[in-house]
C-alpha cells in the first residue's frame, strides 16, 4: 500500500505523538500513530507475534516503509477507530479510556479488538453498551453486538429497550451477529411482555382501584359537578372524566406494541390536554387536567414496569 503525500498526512493526537515512541501504525485513512511496541504486544498478542518476528533495519533494501527511521504498520482500521482502540491498549496514566457515545463506534473497535484478540476491551465495551445514551440509538443492535460477544446482561437489557419498539424489528445490518434462536429468544420474550400488558389494558380496574383508594385519587370516579364529557369506561363501568378515557384509549393500543413504561412517558398529552381545557359548562376539569394526567401517566408506566419486569429473558450462551 502507498501512503498519501507526507505533505497530507495529519498527525495523529497525544499520546500517539511521542517522541520515544518505536513504532509508527499508519490507518487507512492516512494518520500515522507513533506507538510504544510494550505497550501493544502486552495488550495484543498478534501484536505481539508480529514484533517477535525479524525486523528489517531503515537501512536494509526491502520494500518496508520508514518513517523517521522508525517502521511503518499498515493497519485497515480509520484514525477515529484506531485512536479509541489504541486508547484502551494504553496504560490508564497516559490516557482515559474513549468516550464511546455512538454505537457505530463502539461496533467498529469491537472489530477491532476481535481481530488484535484483545479480550478485555470487549468487557469494557460491554459496559458502554449498557449506558442508557447508546443503548436508546438503536437497542437491537446493541441485542446483536452482545450476543455476538457472548455479554448475557447486556443481551438482557438491550432486550428490555427493545420493547421500545414494535415486535417485529426493521432490517439492519448487524442482524447477521444474532443467531436464529437468539433472535427467537427476543421475539418471545418481547410477545411475553406484550401478553402481560395486555392483562393491565383488558381490565384496569384492580390496579386502578388499588392505587387510587391508596393515594386518595377519588377525583377519577366521584362527581364534580356536571361535566358533558363524562364517559362511561371499563374501569368499573362508571363515568369518568373524559380526558381521562380518552387518554386510556389512545395509550392502551401503543403499549401493546410497545410494552415499555418508554411508551407512557413519551406520550404527547397535549392534545387531549387542550381538549379538556376548552370552554365548557365544566369547572373543574380544565384546572386538574395537566396534574392529574401527569399521575396517569406515572401510575400506567409503573404499572407496566410490574408487568414486564416478572418476564424472565431466557438467553444462555
Amino acid at each position: 500500500m502507498t501512503p498519501p503525500a507526507e505533505t497530507s498526512l495529519p498527525p495523529a493526537s497525544s499520546p500517539f505523538d511521542h517522541p520515544k515512541a518505536d513504532l509508527y501504525l499508519l490507518s487507512a485513512d492516512g494518520v500515522y500513530f507513533r506507538v510504544f511496541k510494550l505497550f501493544l504486544s502486552l495488550a495484543s498478542p498478534i501484536f505481539e507475534s508480529m514484533f517477535e518476528l525479524p525486523q528489517p533495519a531503515a537501512t536494509d533494501n526491502t520494500a518496508h516503509e520508514f518513517k523517521d527511521g522508525l517502521p511503518v504498520v499498515t493497519v485497515s482500521e480509520s484514525s477515529k477507530t484506531l485512536d479509541s482502540f489504541l486508547r484502551f491498549c494504553y496504560p490508564s496514566t497516559l490516557t482515559e479510556d474513549p468516550d464511546l457515545n455512538q454505537l457505530d463506534d463502539v461496533v467498529d473497535v469491537l472489530e477491532a479488538s476481535r481481530k488484535y484478540e484483545v479480550s478485555v476491551i470487549e468487557k469494557r465495551l460491554g459496559r458502554v453498551l449498557a449506558t442508557p445514551e447508546v443503548l436508546a440509538q438503536d437497542p437491537y443492535k446493541c441485542f446483536a453486538i452482545a450476543c455476538r460477544s457472548e455479554m448475557k446482561e447486556e443481551a438482557e437489557l438491550a432486550a428490555k429497550y427493545t420493547l421500545r419498539l414494535p415486535l417485529i424489528p426493521p432490517m439492519f445490518p448487524e442482524i447477521d451477529m444474532v443467531t436464529s434462536k437468539q433472535l427467537l429468544v427476543l421475539l418471545t420474550y418481547h410477545s411475553q411482555c406484550t401478553v402481560a400488558v395486555a392483562k393491565l389494558a383488558n381490565d384496569c380496574t384492580p390496579w386502578m382501584v388499588a392505587y387510587f383508594s391508596l393515594k386518595g385519587f377519588d377525583w377519577l370516579t366521584d362527581s364534580h359537578g356536571y361535566c358533558p364529557r363524562r364517559k362511561y369506561h371499563q374501569f368499573g363501568s362508571r363515568e369518568v372524566p373524559g380526558w381521562w378515557a380518552d387518554f386510556m384509549d389512545q395509550i392502551l393500543p401503543l403499549v401493546q406494541d410497545r410494552p415499555s413504561p418508554s411508551t407512557v412517558r413519551n406520550f404527547d398529552t397535549q392534545g387531549i390536554i387542550e381538549t379538556a381545557q376548552k370552554p365548557s359548562s365544566c369547572n373543574t376539569c380544565p384546572k386538574i387536567v395537566r396534574e392529574r394526567l401527569a399521575q396517569c401517566v406515572d401510575l400506567l408506566a409503573e404499572e407496566i414496569e410490574k408487568a414486564t419486569s416478572g418476564i424472565k429473558f431466557e438467553m444462555t450462551f
